[in-house]
């Protein structure tokens, strides 16, 4: 396990007001001069190596944001907050272009990136500002921000198929394939898989297809290949996990070997993929060890014993983390020293906090929200708790809780360096 650091120091206390940028309508076009942030904030000393970034989404008072009965037409704010101090919220709903949801929205070298569907559009948003909208309506399974483009892939919201576009043009266009795996930034380059099923009289015929930087190519799967889960372009190599004829165990295929990872024995594996939300203060990147083993590749496996179903995590080589039955993976985060995630209640279970082999208990009527509520900042593992009696949200910070100052709750928690990829 790395050796705890704590690098947080005291914050000068703020206002919820003091020092936000609101940003008021979709139609105004450009971008928030100089981004989010601008530099270490008061007080917070030289040493900070990262920025905890936040995004919450912020109900007015009173309102029963778990019901959610006026969804997206009850007044709604977006709030972005670096280090526990609120610094930007863009209104949310339809007028605005906006959704509440966790999953169209994401903090990128110190901006925030929003996507929004209309009936016929998706509309891509920086700071609150519109950037560019293209035709139909996609649901994004990728965002990337690349030398100023911003790189999406989109499948469509009205049926099959997706989009690889850049800055809303279209690179790639697959109207009857299907994505395999979501749009990844590994190794200087963007990859993603998808799959074309063609129907013949002997069966369907699965046939798998790499992209990277735009480039499309065949996987070369072995014949005995029953199914791919999960793939990722690491180097030359292409890692794909797959279930293999007269094997039970899922395979991980490295490019220049393979290794089954273990399951007990009449386990039946549910499914297999790839955890790749590195920790952005360890870069976590893939790396092959002098003895052969692919470090940092971890996979995420469900599978059913007994009636029960189980999740476990494998890396480096063995498994490294399992959950208790019924319990699955709400948010995780990977870094060198090993594997952080939050596990929410059931009703059988209390909530778990998980820190590279550490466990502890989620505060009681608390869970995860989005699957992107855990970090690693500056050594302090930090998970966005938001609460199910509706009281204000909280961050856990190696057992130390934060309140967040909103009616709602935290949908996402990152990590950024200080340095040249934050604006100034």
């Amino acid at each position: 396990m790395r050796r705890r650091v704590i690098l947080f120091a005291a914050l000068v206390s703020l206002s919820f007001s003091c020092g936000i940028k609101e940003i008021g309508g979709g139609a105004v076009s450009g971008n928030v001069s100089g981004g989010i942030w601008g530099g270490p904030l008061p007080g917070s000393g030289n040493e900070i190596s990262s920025v905890c970034y936040i995004t919450a989404l912020d109900y007015q008072k009173g309102y029963d944001w778990r019901a959610d009965r006026e969804r997206e037409s009850v007044k709604c704010s977006l709030v972005v907050f670096a280090d526990g101090v609120p610094l930007m919220k863009v209104p949310v709903g339809s007028a605005y272009q906006v959704s509440a949801d966790s999953d169209t929205h994401r903090i990128i070298d110190g901006h925030l990136y929003t996507d929004y569907s209309t009936d016929s559009e998706t509309i891509i948003k920086k700071d609150g500002r519109e950037v560019f909208r293209f035709a139909g309506r996609e649901s994004l399974c990728g965002f990337e921000v690349h030398d100023d483009d911003i790189y999406t892939l989109g499948q469509n919201r009205d049926g099959d198929g997706f989009t690889f576009r850049r800055n809303g043009e279209i690179l790639l266009k697959r109207p009857m394939s299907s994505v395999l795996s979501p749009m990844r930034s590994w190794d200087d380059s963007l990859s993603f898989i998808y799959l074309d099923r063609i129907s013949s009289a002997e069966g369907d015929i699965d046939r798998y297809y790499a992209v990277r930087n735009g480039v499309v190519s065949q996987m070369a799967v072995r014949e005995d290949i029953i199914k791919v889960w999960d793939s990722v372009c690491f180097a030359q190599d292409l890692i794909y996990v797959a279930s293999i004829v007269g094997v039970s165990n899922p395979v991980l295929f490295t490019g220049s070997g393979m290794v089954a990872i273990p399951l007990p024995a009449a386990a039946e594996l549910v499914s297999a993929s790839f955890v790749c939300r590195d920790s952005q203060t360890a870069q976590g990147s893939v790396y092959r060890g002098d003895d052969g083993v692919l470090r940092n590749a971890a996979v995420e496996v469900i599978y059913r014993l007994d009636s029960g179903i189980y999740t476990s995590l494998w890396r480096d080589g063995s498994m490294q983390a399992h959950l208790d039955r019924g319990m699955t993976l709400s948010s995780c985060c990977m870094l060198d020293g090993g594997i952080c995630y939050t596990s929410n209640p059931t009703a059988a279970k209390d909530g778990v906090i998980y820190r590279c082999g550490e466990r502890f208990a989620m505060p009681d009527g608390y869970c995860s929200m989005g699957a992107n509520s855990v970090a690693m900042v500056n050594g302090i593992m930090c998970a966005g708790l938001s609460s199910l009696k509706g009281e204000r949200p909280i961050v856990w910070k190696d057992g130390k809780l934060d309140t967040i100052k909103v009616n709602g709750y935290i949908s996402s928690i990152s990590a950024q360096r200080v340095g040249a990829t934050l604006p100034r």
